[in-house]
């Protein structure tokens, strides 16, 4: 437990390992201690505030509800000039599509998909991600998304097309985008690639567990 306050915490502690399970388990208990993480995260601190963004893309994977009251900041930090700010608060949006009530986060698609060309591989990652998880809890947006993800596929070179593939299985269990998901991941078995060949092969086998 967190005695003090969570801002207050980061500025005294900060072992990488450590430090984001403890206050993770904090805020799950007491959630009223968001509060913390939201005046971290807008704080002029630049580790308080990389800190406060990993700790919000943790907790809010397991309960994003109590985040998305705040998702206009997630939102705002997507255009951060912070890396680890950018790269977090798309992590952040991707878990909270699942109770986008207000219709904010399938309104950034276009921006996440422009991070798709980007050089960061992390930031690439979780924007598919993001994408993905926007997909399933949005059908609606589903088949546009799904045509953005291998539309981008030509910045996914080599072994880094395994980022599009993981996130093909957002969509097995969509009856219209399924069989074409199904022809790009099976396009990919035949790559010369061992480790995309693997990568395929075990998406291909999620998408027959979900049928």
């Amino acid at each position: 437990m967190v005695d003090q306050s969570l801002l207050e915490f980061l500025k005294t502690k900060y072992d990488k390992d450590i430090y984001p399970k403890i206050i993770t388990e904090e805020i799950l208990q007491h959630p009223s201690k968001v509060d913390d993480i939201i005046t971290g995260l807008i704080s002029g601190n630049k580790k308080i505030r990389a800190s406060c963004a990993e700790i919000a893309s943790i907790v809010s994977e397991e309960n994003p509800g109590i985040f998305y009251p705040h998702v206009d900041v997630f939102i705002h930090n997507l255009n951060s000039n912070i890396p680890k700010l950018r790269c977090y608060a798309t992590y952040t949006i991707g878990n909270l599509a699942e109770v986008d009530e207000s219709g904010k986060i399938k309104k950034q698609i276009k921006l996440l998909a422009q991070n798709l060309a980007t050089n960061s591989n992390t930031l690439q990652n979780y924007s598919a991600r993001a994408l993905g998880r926007i997909a399933r809890a949005q059908p609606k947006e589903a088949e546009r998304i799904f045509n953005l993800l291998i539309s981008h596929n030509k910045y996914f070179p080599k072994n880094k097309i395994n980022i599009i593939l993981d996130n093909l299985e957002y969509f097995s269990e969509n009856k219209d985008l399924r069989e074409d998901a199904r022809r790009f991941i099976e396009s990919y078995t035949y790559c010369q690639s061992k480790i995309v060949r693997s990568k395929a092969q075990n998406v291909l086998r999620k998408f027959s567990r979900s049928a």
